[in-house]
C-alpha cells in the first residue's frame, strides 16, 4: 500500500480520500439499506473513477516529461525507465479500482439486506 501511494504521487491522496468517503457511504447503506442513498454512492464512485483516470494520466505525463528532459542522457536505459515509469503510472489505477471493489462488496451487503 505504501508503495502504491509513493509511486502514484499526489493523485493517490485524492483517490484515497474519495475512496474512503465512498466506502463509508457504502457501509452506511449496508447498515441501513435505503435506495435514496444509491445516487450519492454512485456519484462518489464516479469521483473515485475519474480521480483514478486523472491520476494515471498525470503520472504518464510526468514520465513523458522526464524522458523528454533527459532523453539524451538516458541512452541504453531509456526502455527500462519507460517500462518502470509506466508501471508506476498504473499505481493510481490499482489503488482506485481496489477502492471501488471494496465499495461494490460492501454495497452488495446492503443490496442483500434490502432484498429481504
Amino acid at each position: 500500500m505504501q508503495w502504491l501511494i509513493m509511486a502514484g504521487g499526489a493523485p493517490s491522496y485524492v483517490i484515497i480520500l474519495f475512496g474512503l468517503i465512498a466506502i463509508a457511504a457504502a457501509a452506511g447503506f449496508a447498515v441501513r439499506p435505503d435506495t435514496r442513498k444509491l445516487p450519492y454512492i454512485g456519484a462518489l464512485c464516479a469521483a473515485v473513477l475519474f480521480s483514478t483516470l486523472c491520476g494515471v494520466a498525470t503520472d504518464l505525463v510526468a514520465v513523458s516529461h522526464y524522458i523528454e528532459a533527459n532523453g539524451e542522457q538516458l541512452g541504453d536505459k531509456l526502455g527500462q525507465i519507460l517500462v518502470v515509469g509506466i508501471g508506476e503510472s498504473l499505481a493510481p489505477a490499482i489503488l482506485g479500482f481496489a477502492m471501488l471493489s471494496i465499495v461494490a462488496l460492501v454495497g452488495g451487503i446492503g443490496f442483500r439486506r434490502l432484498a429481504r
